[in-house]
């Protein structure tokens, strides 16, 4: 197809960064919406007030729906990746937990991305700390109605997201 040929043209390289645990991802996407614009503050003050933050999710069936439009986005993600490494395209696939368990891979993406301009002294990264992390300690800390969250998913597809 016309896009596929495009990206081979101009030797665009994919990068796919998503998030394994769908209850984290879901409560990250609430909390951006409770505080828009904040989420990837670098003040040290907003980034602690950010923390303490807790969302209230759904819950019922609203929440198990709210859960498979994640799922959905992450399997239609993952197929779109697959067809893109399937069309010969160069592909990457990460995951924030891999990134967050070993912070080299974000160097050996960077390189992978630059290619022979990694080593151009202009395109040195730049190790300040800079990475937010807002969401840190178990999601259960960041939901005000965590015990509603629970009853709902016991027994169901997203138990196994509760020990998170």
């Amino acid at each position: 197809t016309w896009l596929v040929d495009f990206a081979k043209h101009l030797k665009i390289k994919f990068v796919f960064l998503e998030r394994d645990a769908l209850l984290r991802r879901l409560v990250s996407s609430f909390h951006n919406k409770a505080a828009p614009g904040e989420a990837h503050t670098l003040d040290p003050r907003e980034r602690a007030k950010l923390a303490h933050m807790r969302v209230e999710l759904p819950t019922g069936i609203r929440l198990t729906r709210e859960l498979d439009k994640e799922r959905i986005a992450l399997e239609n993600l993952l197929h779109l990746r697959d067809k893109a490494a399937g069309a010969g395209l160069p592909v990457r696939h990460l995951t924030y937990e891999e990134l967050n368990d070993d912070h080299s891979k974000l160097d050996d993406i960077r390189e992978w991305i630059l290619g022979d301009q990694a080593s151009d002294p202009r395109c040195a990264p730049d190790h300040r700390n800079t990475t937010l992390k807002v969401h840190v300690g178990p999601v259960s800390s960041h939901v005000a109605n965590w015990g509603a969250v629970e009853e709902t998913l016991r027994g169901t597809r997203y138990e196994h997201f509760l020990s998170e």
